[in-house]
């Protein structure tokens, strides 16, 4: 299916926030020949990462999913691993190296790295017990990723693997700050963490009083924080600044609604999206000024961003009015 450009058709201005005005546009990504196509990470090179799957059927019904990238200028390449069942890349760095993790035909999860000429190499940390999944990479080639139960592993750029008794990562800046979270059995409630490249780490939670578990989600190469202040299915969407500052912010459509936020940029750009009761979604952009929008694709029922990069473009997913599938661009 050839790429659609859109021009997004109006701007929901939030409560409280100045008024933006500019040219944005959507690209539709789809898969040649894919029944369903979701856009994952998109480099500041303009490369992009994501998965596709030639049917719908079940996993266990004969369904399989495969990594894709995605060139600058359109071009696709399938990443796969023979004899496996889904294959996801996560993360993308700025040279274009691939960092992901697939699912064995034995339902066994494994960690990848995958290089600019399509060289693959497949690893686990051994001292983490079964399994892993890479969720991070940064400029240097440093991958992050979890392992066996309530670890997590940092793997050198030359392979060198170092097993973290930390709790789950969730990924990794350009100066080799690892964010994640841990489960606090003292009180029963999730923490957020960030271990400095020296290997001193510093465990953060929301101030908000009460029983709020703090999930973070994403760490910007300015060492920008956001993520969710979380009480049950409620998120109250938060940054956190490099020196430990918290703000929150509220994304407010015309229905209720629970804000995630999924990435955020060196500009301390937040992306990510607002469910509704019903299950529909759409996206939003908040920037560090307060300001922030909605984004939706105009021929969808849930729009979902996925990550922003430095220069602003969203990647991301979003479902048609017939229940496909499509990746997405959006540039502002």
């Amino acid at each position: 299916m050839p790429l659609r450009i859109f021009p997004l058709l109006t701007l929901t201005l939030l409560a409280g926030a100045a008024t933006a005005s500019y040219a944005q546009s959507f690209t539709t990504i789809d898969y040649p020949g894919a029944v369903w196509t979701w856009a994952g990470a998109t480099n500041d090179a303009g490369i992009t990462i994501g998965t596709y799957t030639l049917n719908t059927l079940p996993i266990n019904q004969g369904g399989h999913i495969y990594g894709f990238v995605r060139d600058a200028s359109g071009n696709f390449s399938t990443i796969d691993v023979p004899g496996t069942m889904q294959v996801w890349p996560m993360a993308i760095n700025p040279a274009g190296v691939i960092a992901g993790g697939y699912e064995d035909n034995s339902g066994n999860e494994h960690s990848f790295v995958r290089t600019p000429d399509g060289q693959m190499t497949f690893f686990d940390d051994p001292a983490a017990g079964p399994g892993s999944f890479g969720l991070g990479i940064n400029a240097a080639g440093t991958i992050v990723g979890n392992a066996g139960y309530n670890y997590s592993y940092e793997r050198g750029p030359m392979g060198e693997i170092r097993t973290l008794k930390l709790g789950g990562v969730v990924g990794i800046n350009s100066v080799g700050t690892i964010l994640g979270s841990v489960y606090t059995y003292r009180n029963g409630l999730w923490y957020g963490y960030v271990r400095d490249r020296d290997g001193t780490v510093t465990s953060f939670r929301t101030p908000l009083r009460g029983d709020y578990n703090t999930q973070p989600s994403a760490i910007s190469d300015s060492g920008y924080i956001t993520g969710c202040a979380q009480i049950l299915y409620s998120c109250g969407p938060f940054l956190r600044d490099p020196s430990g500052n918290f703000s929150y912010f509220v994304i407010t459509t015309k229905r209720p609604t629970v804000a995630w936020p999924v990435s955020v940029n060196s500009r301390a750009t937040v992306t990510g999206f607002a469910q509704h009761n019903d299950g529909t979604r759409v996206g939003f952009i908040r920037r560090l000024d307060g300001t922030s929008f909605l984004i939706v694709h105009p021929d969808s029922i849930r729009t979902s961003p996925s990550n922003i990069n430095n220069a602003g473009v969203v990647s991301g997913w979003y479902e048609d009015l017939s229940g496909n599938f499509h990746g997405f661009l959006w540039t502002p």
